[in-house]
């Protein structure tokens, strides 16, 4: 790797975490960022069988709310990742008011390079993140490594259907870097080669009608106390508010056109690996 493209790496990673820190963009989208929110992740737990004495691994937790949902419905003890260390103090400070801070971990880490020990873990769970990662491949084989034979995967993330043209790529990289969104099968090959079995894909793209409704609802509110407040939209959350109308309107046409979708992929690791 050039020193070039390792700046340019840690440039990109840096910016997609001020993104998710920022108290605007979280007052404009809502904490829950991930299409499905609260029940989604909870679907997800029961395809994993969660039980008790599960161990999970949340990788790009942020603030924690999906982890202690976890822990809070099945009684599993969760270690969230993510790369903002203000977000995980959050995530702690949450579980602690949750009553569950014994059950909960809260890392600082990078997707690529996790700083837990091989064959851990019974369940990795990771909500809209893939698509941010620069290096795919190199999380998916992290995913594998630190689960343990057996060990089953539940990611949920955006999927496009075709080739993304350059100008909307752009734009969901500069409003919420998921340009690396895949098709299915683009998915499926990722997790089948890091040797994940049996990679099933779960359509719950309805979910991404009701998150663009959500963020037209919070979008109009913002744009009622905009002036009252006298916020700077482009200082408070990097774009301004005819941007964000206009990306609205085109992930709305996109997502009529079928261009974008959204689901969840399971699999699981053999029961015995061999190195």
């Amino acid at each position: 790797m050039t020193a070039a493209k390792a700046v340019s790496e840690r440039e990109y990673k840096a910016c997609c975490t001020s993104f998710y820190e920022n108290e605007a963009v979280a007052g404009l989208l809502g904490e829950d960022f991930h299409p499905g929110g609260a029940e989604l992740t909870l679907h997800m737990g029961d395809r994993l069988g969660l039980k008790t004495d599960s161990e999970v691994l949340d990788i790009a937790c942020g603030k924690g709310a999906s982890a202690i949902r976890l822990i809070e419905a099945f009684g599993c003890r969760v270690t969230g990742i993510d790369l903002s260390a203000m977000n995980l103090e959050k995530a702690r400070t949450a579980a602690e008011q949750a009553g569950c801070a014994d059950r909960a971990d809260f890392i600082v880490g990078d997707a690529e390079s996790m700083p837990v020990s091989d064959r851990h873990f019974d369940a990795v769970i990771s909500e809209c993140s893939v698509c941010t990662f620069l290096d795919a491949d190199t999380a998916a084989a992290e995913m594998a490594r630190v689960l343990r034979p057996g060990g089953q995967l539940a990611v949920s993330d955006v999927v496009v259907d075709g080739e993304i043209p350059p100008d909307l790529r752009d734009m969901m990289l500069r409003f919420a870097c998921v340009a690396g969104a895949r098709p299915v099968g683009g998915y499926r090959d990722l997790f089948t080669g890091a040797g994940f079995m049996d990679v099933e894909y779960e359509d719950h793209t309805y979910t991404l009608e009701g998150l663009l409704a959500r963020f037209r609802r919070m979008f109009l509110a913002w744009r009622g106390i905009e002036g009252l407040l006298k916020i700077d939209p482009a200082a408070a959350i990097g774009v301004t508010m005819e941007q964000v109308e206009a990306g609205l309107e085109r992930a709305k046409a996109e997502l009529a056109a079928g261009r974008f979708k959204y689901g969840v992929f399971f699999g699981a690791l053999e029961s015995e690996r061999t190195e």
